[in-house]
């Protein structure tokens, strides 16, 4: 189904499908722009399998680009305009679009929008052959929380599949209004806008949460009823709701995804939004992106848990030797269904390494409780022994963040010739607050067994992050060592 019909649905053609800062569009309104933007696109030579790079911030022209790329039956590949230049020329290195959609270029398409026909990258000389892009409707990069960002192959069906799946678990329908302001060419974002209009309701969009008065407002503007962060944002709006929420009686939910929801910001979460069910999700681009989900309000026993599976992902926590781990014991979440990606563009040996008959391999690791409820691990990395005992990153990471001074914290571990991998620390600290590496390891020490207290703790200003607001790990790896 082409992403347009999703608006032609509805009963109410006439009801928000889009509202921003200075307009608000209906669904017919939308069908209507889109459309007549696929015809422009397609007067300047897009087609089935034509890759159309759109570099664009938060705004209808984004959305626009994506359904009438849709339209045109060509490869739908977002990217965000904030990237540095060694970032996006990694991704275009991968990508080799064909046209790009930005807010400069060779000629105007729409208000904030110009098309330009891309020029071959370096070493480009050689077309890919493109025939596995036959029944791909987008190529999202991964956030590059590991390093290299990978481009993942995704059909109409398993993107619609898995926007199903969020709709049902969330209990959607014409009169919900979804706000988004994480950047629209994040995978987690654009679920949220395909869920949404699955269901036939509204998206609200916010250019970013820069500033976080626009949030409360859209909200009591126009009645949103959900919406969705990673923890760093979550964590400022559960700091300022206090201040500055008001007219939040419209809200019923709120979603956690993209990184770990600790206890305590899932706490202060229920305390800034009381009565606003919160859900706490896990999941990765190559599956749709959502895997897991649970409601904290309904199971506040289950704080800290990522939830059980939705509906159409197989989910399987397996040991090293591929066979499934047993109630209680940690090993690697492996992810199947329809929603699953179809591959790495241009990298099928990276595909291969993660690809077995058992599904994919996604490099994260939990373990599941006696009703099947998941709680999460680390990813390989975050997981190591130091003088044989295993430790978790994260476990040290929730410690840690218990210390009143602690505003964010990352672990990660380095080599060391006496004990394997020592835990490193790095803390930001909260406004005006001081804190010494003696304090925090006195703190851990009282909390944690000695091999997991860090050996070194570095005070920073912010973590290294990606554009979408994960922990670059892998970076702070490098700077320890």
């Amino acid at each position: 189904m082409p992403f347009l019909d999703l608006l032609q649905q509805p009963r109410l053609p006439g009801a928000p499908a889009l509202a921003c800062e200075r307009a608000v569009l209906s669904r017919g309104e939308l069908v209507d722009r889109a459309t007549a933007l696929a015809d422009r696109l397609m007067q300047a030579g897009v087609g089935p399998r034509s890759k159309v790079l759109v570099s664009l911030p938060n705004s209808p022209a984004f959305l626009l680009s994506l359904l009438a790329v849709n339209q045109c039956g060509a490869v739908f590949m977002p990217v965000n305009p904030s990237l540095s230049p060694d970032e996006r020329r990694r991704i275009d290195e991968i990508a080799r679009p064909d046209v790009v959609i930005a807010e400069k270029g060779s000629s105007e398409l729409l208000p904030g929008a110009c098309i330009s026909h891309a020029d071959s990258p370096s070493g480009a000389g050689e077309r890919w052959d493109d025939e596995e892009l036959s029944d791909v409707a987008a190529i999202i990069f991964t956030s590059g929380t590991t390093g290299t960002p990978k481009g993942v192959m995704m059909t109409e069906a398993a993107l619609l599949t898995n926007a199903r799946a969020v709709a049902s678990y969330l209990a959607l329908s014409e009169d919900d209004r979804t706000l988004v302001f994480l950047p629209l060419s994040y995978t987690y974002t654009l679920s949220q806008v395909l869920s949404t209009w699955v269901a036939g309701a509204g998206v609200v969009l916010l250019r970013n949460l820069f500033y976080p008065t626009m949030f409360f407002k859209a909200i009591a503007q126009h009645r949103v009823t959900g919406f969705g962060g990673v923890p760093a944002s979550l964590n400022i709006l559960a700091s300022q709701a206090a201040g500055l929420g008001r007219e939040m009686g419209s809200l019923r939910y709120s979603l956690s995804a993209g990184g770990p929801l600790r206890s305590q910001l899932a706490e202060a979460m229920q305390k800034a939004f009381p009565g606003v069910a919160l859900f706490n999700n896990y999941g990765c681009t190559e599956i749709g992106p959502r895997a897991t989900t649970v409601d904290y309000n309904a199971s506040p026993d289950r704080i800290g848990s990522i939830g059980r599976a939705i509906a159409g992902v197989d989910l399987t926590v397996v040991r090293a030797d591929l066979t499934v781990a047993s109630t209680g014991e940690t090993g690697e979440i492996v992810l199947r269904g329809p929603s699953l990606m179809k591959g790495y563009y241009r990298a099928p040996e990276a595909t291969a390494a993660r690809m077995s008959r058992h599904g994919f391999h996604t490099g994260d690791y939990a373990y599941a409780d006696p009703d099947g409820f998941l709680y999460y691990e680390g990813r390989h990395d975050d997981i190591f022994k130091s003088a044989g005992e295993k430790i978790s990153a994260q476990e040290i990471e929730e410690v840690v963040m218990q210390h009143e001074a602690v505003s964010e914290a990352a672990v990660v571990s380095l080599a060391d010739p006496n004990v394997e991998a020592v835990p490193v620390a790095y803390v930001v600290l909260r406004p005006g607050a001081t804190c010494t590496e003696r304090d925090l390891q006195t703190f851990c020490g009282r909390r944690l067994s000695r091999l997991k207290v860090p050996r070194t703790v570095y005070f920073v200003k912010t973590l290294c992050r990606t554009s979408s607001g994960k922990v670059q790990k892998y970076r702070l790896r490098d700077l320890a060592s």
